[in-house]
């Protein structure tokens, strides 16, 4: 299973690096998909308290970039 996720993550490394180069921003749809593939992950090979965990910081990070600066 870890081999899966490193494969994964390996590809949505390269995707975000392609498409980062013309416009200097990865795109949204990269960043929520890995973001709740990672919290899938997270649930499957670790415990419950660990997937709140993920899910709070997912969460206060979303939070920090509406606050306006």
């Amino acid at each position: 299973m870890s081999y899966l996720r490193s494969l994964h993550l390996i590809v949505l490394l390269l995707v975000a690096a392609i498409s980062d180069c013309p416009f200097f921003k990865i795109p949204i749809w990269i960043i929520f998909p890995t973001l709740i593939t990672a919290d899938i992950y997270d649930f499957i090979l670790k415990e419950f308290e660990d997937f709140l965990l993920s899910i709070g910081r997912i969460n206060i990070g979303i939070a920090a970039l509406i606050v306006p600066t």
